[in-house]
């Protein structure tokens, strides 16, 4: 299988290969579907998110789980300036 060379012409275009597909290359549809998961979040709410963090974070008793899932570049591009 991994022996198999695509057969080219003398300017080294692919002629065939029998692992390639037949269909040509598309282009996807936009469709809501694809995008479903996304979560919005206004000025609001991020402030909101961001004092109730620094309140956790500032005792040494709590412990943040699931710190993956947080949007941790939203929360500390504020303090850059």
């Amino acid at each position: 299988m991994y022996k198999k060379r695509p057969t080219r012409d003398s300017e080294g275009n692919i002629l065939k290969h029998d692992l390639q597909s037949k269909l040509p290359s598309t282009r996807i549809m936009p469709d809501r579907r694809l995008f479903g998961n996304t979560q919005v979040v206004n000025q609001k709410q991020l402030e909101h998110f961001r004092e109730e963090l620094q309140n956790r974070m500032s005792s040494s008793y709590n412990v943040i789980l699931k710190e993956r899932k947080l949007p941790m570049s939203l929360l500390n591009d504020h303090q850059k300036v």
